[in-house]
Parts: structure tokens; C-alpha cells; sequence
């Protein structure tokens, strides 16, 4: 953000562009041709090479107090007093730099959340909304036939209060899984008031693991035809259209919290 006023240095090498960053004035950039770059360094203090504090110390003491007294100094020199870090420091001074930009990798990822109806204090209607955001993140493209390492929860509560936890699985863990995990996890949660909405934050995809299938003749008999309709209306509509009706709080005034929707997935 512009208020935090950054500094960005760009120059030949990585430390040289540091170095440059380190001397531009705040909110502005600061450019050293491939030519200067010797002259640039030659004028700034060892302190700034990377190099640790005892052999800083001791490069002071023998009269080093900038990058140019180091620079006119043998390598040889350098290296057999201070060892790697004399060479590497020596390098540097005199503008050797040969190491890249390895960028921050952050972990993929995916968000989905949803905003209750109305504000509910059961946990069921929690795990249900649970469900209904796992079923929502696995059908987006980013997660087709991968598994995620670690959910992420997040509610908010009435008055603006919130509630959140972290879930780590010790394999990688598909839709189904997930759901099962959350639940027992969440079975003896006390909820500080009425949720409002819930976020699901996925976190660590990865390829999908085989499993093996329990084999046709196995599967239920009653459910094998609704599952394979459900399949190849996800086939046909990439998605399933089919829904059923859970109950929630029957003893609500408020129809909205009787009764929900949620995917019919078999």
C-alpha cells in the first residue's frame, strides 16, 4: 500500500539491487546501471554485506570499513582470514553476484463461504453449512481430482464476535473425508451465540490418491441406481440438481430454520 511508502532497488545482481533499495528515498525507486555498480558499492559500509556479526567485527578492527577497502583486497587475501564468508563478501564488493530471485511459494488454496438464512445457534445447521461449502469448493476446477492437507475455519457470530480453527489431516483428504473429519471434531462444540455466516479456507492441494472401490455387486442394491442417475446428471449438467430436505429446528418459529437444503451426493 502506498502508505507504507515502499522502496524497490533494481541493479545488476540481487545484492546490489538490496543495496540500491536500502539508499532509495522512501516511496521511490532507486536504478544502478551494470557500469556504476563497483562505484555504487565501493562508497557503502561492510555492515550492509551479509556476513556474520563476529566476522564484521573483526574486518572493522583490520581497518575495513567500507565495500571498496574489501574490494581492493586479493581474494586470496580475503579468503584465507574470513574463509567461505571472506570470499563471498569479497565477491559481492566487487560486484559478483550470480544468485536469482527465488519468489515466497505460497501453498494453493481455495475460499468458499456462506451467509445463513438466519442467524442459528445449532450445530447441526453449522455442520450442515460445513458441508454444503466442502461440496461447493470440490466442484470447482482447482480441486478436480486433488485432495487438500488443512481446513480452515472461520465463523462469525451475532454482535460481531467470531470463532476459529485450524484442521491439519495427517493424509490428504477428499470431500467426503473432510466432512466426516469436521463433524467428529465439531461434535462437542459450544456455540458462543447465534452464527451468521461461515468461511471454509482449504489449504495445501494436492493430486488425488487411488483408493480402491467397493466392487458393483457390493454397493447397496437401493442406492446403486440414485447414485448412478446423480452421476450422470453431474455428467450432463456438471453439477447435481438434486437436493434433500434435513431437518434443522422443527420447533422454530422461523420456517428458514426448520428445514435445509443440501446437496444430494451418493
Amino acid at each position: 500500500p502506498p502508505v507504507l511508502r515502499p522502496r524497490a532497488g533494481i541493479a545488476p545482481g540481487k545484492f546490489a539491487a538490496l543495496c540500491a533499495a536500502r539508499k532509495a528515498h522512501p516511496g521511490s525507486t532507486f536504478l544502478i546501471a551494470e557500469d556504476v555498480v563497483m562505484p555504487f558499492l565501493a562508497d557503502l559500509p561492510v555492515s550492509w554485506l551479509p556476513v556474520e556479526p563476529k566476522t564484521l567485527t573483526q574486518m572493522e578492527r583490520l581497518g575495513l570499513r567500507t565495500m571498496g577497502d574489501v574490494a581492493a583486497l586479493p581474494m586470496t587475501a580475503m579468503q584465507a582470514r574470513f574463509g567461505k564468508e571472506g570470499r563471498r563478501a569479497w565477491e559481492l564488493s566487487n560486484g559478483q553476484d550470480d544468485l536469482t530471485v527465488v519468489p515466497i511459494q505460497r501453498p494453493e488454496s481455495v475460499i468458499e463461504g456462506i451467509t445463513l438464512p438466519a442467524p442459528s445457534t445449532s450445530r447441526g445447521m453449522l455442520l450442515l453449512g460445513i458441508e454444503q461449502l466442502v461440496r461447493r469448493a470440490f466442484k470447482r476446477p482447482e480441486l478436480r481430482h486433488r485432495n487438500v492437507r488443512q481446513a480452515q475455519l472461520h465463523v462469525l457470530i451475532e454482535e460481531g464476535r467470531s470463532w476459529e480453527k485450524s484442521f491439519s489431516f495427517r493424509e490428504p483428504a477428499g470431500a467426503e473425508r473432510i466432512v466426516e473429519i469436521l463433524s467428529h471434531r465439531l461434535q462437542d462444540l459450544e456455540l458462543q451465540g447465534a452464527v451468521e455466516r461461515i468461511v471454509l479456507h482449504l489449504i495445501g492441494l494436492v493430486e488425488e490418491t487411488t483408493r480402491q472401490q467397493l466392487l458393483p455387486f457390493l454397493k447397496p442394491k437401493r442406492v446403486a441406481p440414485i447414485s448412478q442417475a446423480i452421476h450422470q446428471l453431474k455428467q450432463r449438467y456438471d453439477d447435481s440438481p438434486l437436493y434433500r430436505v434435513v431437518e434443522i429446528e422443527p420447533w422454530s418459529r422461523i420456517p428458514e430454520r426448520r428445514y435445509a437444503l443440501i446437496d444430494c451426493d451418493l
